[in-house]
């Protein structure tokens, strides 16, 4: 009898042992995890980040004509290049991982950086790439130190975010209701705060989604959080993924009284005019004369919707064009205001 009871105590003891040494271990391990964010913040403040971002004078964003600048006086900029549009303000390190913007028109954006390279760096989804960067060597070798590093914990007040699913490269859909209705989009997925709405057919860059599918409208989807460049200032939010089509799938052709996007781009002409169409932007012109241009979007299947035109120092404008006909060399256009009919056939090369 005494022998078992020896046996138990031991055995209980093991245990106890046991169960001590795995939270030790796991102990260790979160001790290491706060000792890496420690480390990080001792040596990467709101003053290194802000060196960081004013040491290039062009960061190029997704590989694209966008740009963004962040010069050392704190001004700010982003642009599309070559076409001179820009977006001014100010800006300044909130965190060693978030950034203020204060736009000229008021607005305040703050971008989280996820991820940050020698000649690189991750905010929002979005990647963006240093074209002269002048960084030193100095900050160059604390730079590894963000490796493998959960960023959200250098948040402002320490704060973690919701995790999503980034896309290594920005994917782009199009608005597509069942109406021709527009679309919200919100501050949150789901029940976020709505901040506006996109219109039906409108192009829009996704960065990243939600993990977990939600029903909305008896349809079972993602939450997107897109963007769309219709204006100046880039804009966005979450929107629900049931009313998007991919950009390059929106109507097979005219037989539905949608428009094929693959089939509306391209260069266009009749004896006088000349019209550019490519993936973002409309361009008409008279020949060897000047023109107007702006950003496009497909509303309703058939209506081209251009607006953000500007010439000069006018203040911007739009226009709507109904698209009659649009095939493989002939492309029809009225203009809704006053029914201007443009008949145009398909120009080989530019």
């Amino acid at each position: 009898m005494i022998k078992k009871i020896v046996l138990i105590v031991l055995a209980a003891f093991s245990f106890v042992l046991l169960a001590g040494c795995n939270k030790e271990k796991a102990s260790a391990v979160e001790s290491a995890s706060d000792r890496k964010i420690e480390e990080v913040q001792e040596q990467w403040s709101e003053k290194e980040l802000a060196e960081y971002l004013s040491s290039s004078g062009k960061w190029c964003i997704d590989e694209t004509s966008l740009y963004d600048s962040y010069s050392s006086d704190g001004k700010f900029a982003s642009w599309h290049d070559g076409k001179g549009e820009a977006a001014m303000g100010t800006w300044k390190a909130v965190s060693p991982a978030t950034v203020e913007i204060e736009f000229n028109t008021g607005k305040i954006e703050k971008i989280s950086i996820t991820e940050i390279a020698s000649d690189s760096f991750v905010w929002n989804g979005h990647r963006a790439k240093a074209e002269d960067s002048k960084i030193s060597n100095g900050l160059k070798k604390k730079i590894p130190l963000f490796k493998n590093l959960d960023l959200s914990s250098l948040k402002e007040n320490g704060g973690a975010s919701e995790k999503y699913y980034i896309y290594p490269e920005t994917i782009e859909k199009r608005v597509c209701t069942d109406d021709g209705s527009s679309l919200n989009y919100r501050e949150e997925p789901m029940n976020g705060t709505k901040l506006g709405k996109f219109e039906d057919g409108m192009h829009l860059y996704i960065t990243k989604r939600t993990f977990e599918k939600y029903t909305v409208d008896g349809l079972t989807d993602h939450w997107y959080y897109a963007v769309s460049y219709a204006d100046i200032e880039p804009f966005g939010g979450w929107v629900f993924g049931g009313y998007l089509k991919d950009y390059d799938s929106l109507s097979e052709g005219n037989g539905d009284g949608k428009v094929d996007l693959k089939l509306l781009i391209g260069l266009w002409e009749d004896d006088s005019l000349l019209l550019d169409i490519d993936d973002e932007n409309f361009f008409l012109r008279m020949k060897e004369s000047e023109g107007f241009g702006g950003r496009w979007s497909l509303r309703n299947g058939n209506k081209l919707f251009v607006d953000n035109i500007q010439i000069y120092d006018e203040d911007p404008w739009s226009v709507e064009y109904e698209i009659t006909e649009c095939g493989e060399d002939s492309l029809v256009l009225v203009r809704t205001e006053d029914n201007w009919k443009i008949e145009l056939w398909r120009r080989e090369g530019k």
